[in-house]
């Protein structure tokens, strides 16, 4: 009931984002050890991102998988993502090494937001933020996904602010 409560409310928020970006919007959650796509809201664009609700994605190289785990306990990153393991490379900006992704997980908590840059897939770009509970707990992630020119270097941080008040706003129907 919980997921289709945030999927009801989180719908006119993407669609907002859609509308103001072009690009196309998801929302997901941590479901055992992989994110998942519980929503998406598709881009008008002729160049769109392949994906679709129900997909799995990468823990450390997708945004959305980071976003979701940055703000974890020590122990329950270490459970998900053990310090000796090797990550798997989809791409040549993949992060590889378990403790580089800390560095990058604590930059994350630090701005509030995560990037990926075509590290889950060439030419694809991603900008996701948290949804916290009450408790403070993160609870699910919203995030916009295009190719390299859709998501150009001086465009992210402008998202990355549009993708925190969405965050913020869905945070406080939430409530």
């Amino acid at each position: 009931a919980e997921q289709y409560d945030i999927k009801k409310i989180a719908l006119p928020i993407l669609e907002e984002i859609r509308d103001n970006t072009g690009l196309t919007c998801h929302l997901g959650v941590l479901e055992g050890d992989a994110p998942i796509y519980l929503l998406k809201v598709e881009s008008p664009q002729a160049i769109v991102i392949r994906s679709w609700e129900g997909k799995r994605l990468s823990l450390h190289s997708s945004g959305l998988g980071k976003v979701l785990i940055a703000w974890l306990s020590g122990e329950e990153l270490e459970e998900l993502l053990p310090p000796d393991q090797i990550l798997t490379r989809f791409t040549d900006t993949t992060i590889t090494d378990v403790n580089i992704l800390k560095q990058e997980l604590a930059g994350i908590r630090r701005r509030g937001w995560g990037y990926d840059n075509e590290e889950d897939s060439l030419g694809v770009r991603c900008i996701a933020v948290p949804v916290f509970n009450t408790q403070g707990k993160v609870i699910a992630a919203l995030s916009v996904s295009g190719v390299t020119f859709q998501i150009p270097d001086d465009k992210r941080e402008s998202l990355a602010t549009l993708m925190m008040d969405a965050s913020r706003s869905l945070t406080r129907l939430m409530c």
